[in-house]
């Protein structure tokens, strides 16, 4: 699985991003080989203003079922991260069991040979 991650006034450090990308490892793991890439993109809402305004915004691109997003806006960067890696993961989960559900429902195995009974 690919990572993108896109910052908009946020200071992307390498300690930040290797976080990131241990963070969605951690998430998304046994249903990465679903994934293609993923991006991720940071900003503060705000500016200097402060309150909530680190938002995250985190997208999967699935191989077979399109694109999965999920938006957080939090207090700072590492929640609005782990917030976007835990609901990014249980909406890819969803799809994915959507998807399958879909083919079981047309009559077909998950390798696209028609069921014997």
């Amino acid at each position: 699985m690919r990572c993108d991650i896109r910052s908009g006034h946020v200071n992307l450090k390498s300690t930040l991003r290797d976080y990131i990308e241990q963070r969605l490892d951690r998430s998304l793991g046994r249903i990465q080989d679903r994934i293609s890439h993923v991006t991720i993109r940071l900003d503060d809402v705000n500016g200097p203003k402060g309150g909530a305004d680190m938002r995250c915004h985190a997208e999967a691109h699935l191989a077979r079922s399109g694109l999965v997003f999920a938006d957080v806006i939090a207090g700072d960067v590492r929640t609005a991260v782990d917030e976007a890696a835990d609901r990014l993961a249980i909406r890819v989960r969803k799809q994915i069991g959507r998807q399958r559900d879909i083919r079981r429902h047309n009559g077909k195995t998950t390798l696209g040979e028609p069921m014997t009974a």
